[in-house]
């Protein structure tokens, strides 16, 4: 069990790290221990290493060396984790001990399953007494540096509706405002011909009634 002291220290002494978030424990240990067991499918003839097997003569070899078939192990735990983007380091441990020890079977998965749920919850309740600290920040690697994880696209999401509630909101606004000074600009407009339509009509008739009184 040592990948789990590797993991608590990961937990507990860098808590920040997207390696020791619970997405990347679990998914990384449980990759490695499906490689570990594919892994130790290839027929090994007994021999534990190069030496055992360069010994025998050519007709007496048969499959790979055991320390292939740990190194392919470990080479295919690591390249995983880095494709998929669930890098744990000391979850590679996991695919080099179920690929050796014929003990570490199928059923012992769920043992190990059951285990990083209580590192995990262990972690949260005790690190989250901190006002310095919080754990986990990622839960499914929504979000990754700079967004604060899950909790941090949650608040994210909610904060871009919020801006564009406000953003609708001075639209509708600035609309209003520019419709109600159009209109006002178009009563004064018409208030201001009436005035003028007004003005000349009195006057036209004022200069008709003086021609008149004229003649």
């Amino acid at each position: 069990a040592g990948w789990w002291t590797s993991t608590l220290c990961i937990v507990y002494a860098l808590t920040p790290a997207p390696v020791g978030q619970p997405r990347q424990i679990v998914a990384a240990h449980l990759w490695n221990m499906i490689v570990g067991l594919l892994c130790r499918e290839i027929p090994t003839g007994g021999f534990g290493d190069f030496e055992e097997w360069g010994q025998v003569s050519p007709d007496e070899r048969s499959g790979m060396p055991l320390i292939w078939v740990q190194a392919l192990a470990v080479a295919l735990g690591v390249s995983g984790q880095a494709y998929i983007g669930i890098i744990h380091p000391p979850a590679t441990g996991l695919s080099m001990t179920f690929a050796s020890k014929p003990q570490f079977t199928w059923s012992t998965m769920a043992s190990v399953m059951v285990t990083d749920c209580i590192v995990v919850g262990i972690a949260m309740m005790y690190l989250n007494l901190s006002q310095k600290k919080q754990y986990p920040l990622y839960w499914l690697g929504l979000g990754w540096e700079g967004s604060g994880g899950s909790f941090g696209a949650i608040r994210g999401v909610t904060r871009s509706a919020r801006r564009k509630t406000i953003d609708t909101r001075e639209v509708v606004l600035s609309t209003s405002h520019e419709t109600s000074e159009s209109i006002r600009k178009s009563t004064n407009d018409v208030t201001e011909t009436v005035k003028r339509g007004t003005h000349i009509a009195s006057t036209a008739v004022r200069k008709r009634v003086k021609g008149e009184e004229a003649v």
